[in-house]
């Protein structure tokens, strides 16, 4: 019985953890736990559950990639107009959106293959599509 009131002593005497380190627990262990299930499916026995869980990688590592080139060609804007009057500084923002207006439009012509002699047309494009999907 001794070890049992050891126990409890050492129990009694535990402070309660903080709520930021709980916090940092948690998330470490979701990150983790997160982590593993990526792998799991990352080597998963079928394949297309393989194809389909890259292709969502990827598609996300892309939208994180495109937020933050955004947020620092933003704040890059922002500082350089930051003593402007708000007329010239909406000026500014609305070319800053028509720049990557244009920038998203020229990057999907070119990945249509608009203006390029092998541009798919019609039912070709269906037929082309259905090629690349049989090659993977």
């Amino acid at each position: 019985m001794p070890f049992m009131n050891i126990l409890s002593v050492r129990l009694a005497e535990e402070e309660e953890p903080e709520p930021i380190a709980v916090g940092i627990a948690v998330t470490l262990l979701g990150s983790i736990s997160f982590q593993m299930g990526l792998l799991y499916l990352t080597n998963h026995s079928d394949r297309d559950m393989r194809r389909y869980s890259y292709g969502v990688i990827n598609q996300t590592v892309s939208i994180f990639c495109a937020v933050l080139l955004f947020q620092a060609f933003d704040d890059v804007v922002e500082r350089f107009i930051e003593g402007l009057s708000l007329e010239l500084q909406a000026c500014v923002d609305m070319a800053h959106m028509l720049i990557w207006f244009t920038i998203l439009q020229l990057a999907l012509a070119w990945i249509a293959g608009v203006g390029t002699e092998d541009a798919p047309e019609g039912k070709d494009c269906k037929a082309k599509n259905d090629e690349n999907d049989r090659s993977e």
